[in-house]
């Protein structure tokens, strides 16, 4: 309404601004639906099972929920404050994109058998990410456009060094991942590290298409002031693979595929003596559906490197 409560406000601008703003709300109504089917489905895997991979998934999930159900409300609010509007969503979007991060690393540090090197190399790189995403926070320039929609614009060298380190990162953790998965899946064909082969190459491909396109697009500016929004596409897409393969995983496993267990070196020893350093023989290598257990574990096994046997995986964290 006017000031004096008489007529509604009408607004003019050229018909490009609206298809913008109308593309902008598109893109959030998108995420927005997707990141509450993520919460809901997220929130089933943390009442399965409460470990911390699947907390940080429902965090994740439901932080981008929250996010864009706020940006939708506050569209229409247009006495709200647009700084605050746009930093909060901005700071919202980096914890959550953050936890997508750490749930990677911890699936990468589980799988390479707890390396620490691999860990500390991953912790630097995900502190870079984060820094630059703050940077990219604190100078990103707030806007109001003529149809009165809060945005914000992006610095260019930021973004882009923000993506390079994102890149570089998801790199990283996914070479390893699946380099390590790999080795195990040469000498123990389970259907699980089939499995997990698969979706760390779909999250690797994916996300940093994603990534390399968004950043193409809004440094474009195809969507005018209001570009910086596609970034949500990249968001989304991460948690909903990072969710994705959470599920996959249980799945494989309430299906009753059969599994390759440890085993247990020192119970081993005691039972038929010091075991021998292997040597790689083809011919041992263990069947498909082979299950192992107590002393016909040798009759397997014992040509094979032990060091690339597998442990258990639902006593790693990165199993739900």
């Amino acid at each position: 309404m006017s000031p004096h409560g008489e007529h509604p406000v009408q607004l003019t601008a050229p018909l490009y601004l609206l298809y913008q703003n109308n593309m902008m709300m598109a893109v959030i109504a998108m995420a927005t639906t997707v990141f509450i089917n993520n919460t809901y489905h997220a929130l089933k895997l943390v009442v399965e099972n409460r470990k911390p991979i699947n907390y940080l998934c429902f965090i994740q999930a439901m932080l981008g929920a929250v996010t864009n159900i706020a940006l939708i409300v506050l569209f229409f609010q247009f006495d709200f404050r647009c700084d605050i509007k746009m930093y909060t969503a901005a700071s919202l979007n980096l914890l959550s994109t953050t936890c997508i991060e750490t749930i990677l690393l911890i699936k990468v540090y589980y799988c390479s058998e707890s390396s620490y090197p691999i860990l500390s190399y991953g912790v630097v790189l995900g502190l870079a990410r984060f820094s630059m995403g703050l940077a990219n926070i604190l100078f990103a320039k707030v806007t109001v456009t003529p149809l009165l929609t809060c945005t914000n614009i992006v610095n260019s060298t930021i973004a882009l060094m923000l993506v390079a380190v994102e890149i570089s990162l998801n790199a990283y953790l996914s070479a390893c991942f699946l380099y390590s998965v790999y080795n195990r899946w040469k000498f123990i064909r389970a259907k699980v590290y089939v499995t997990l082969l698969q979706d760390g190459t779909t999250f690797s491909v994916a996300t940093t298409l994603t990534s390399v396109v968004m950043m193409v697009f809004v440094l474009l500016r195809v969507l005018g002031d209001n570009s910086s929004v596609l970034f949500n596409v990249s968001w989304v897409v991460s948690s909903k693979l990072t969710l994705e393969q959470l599920l996959r995983t249980r799945s494989l496993k309430k299906s009753g595929l059969p599994r390759v267990h440890a085993i247990n070196l020192e119970k081993l020893s005691g039972a038929v003596g010091p075991l021998k350093k292997p040597k790689m023989s083809q011919k041992n290598l263990v069947p498909l559906d082979s299950k192992v257990d107590g002393m016909n574990a040798m009759e397997n096994f014992e040509d094979i490197e032990l060091s690339l046997i597998v442990d258990d995986l639902e006593n790693h964290d990165y199993v739900p």
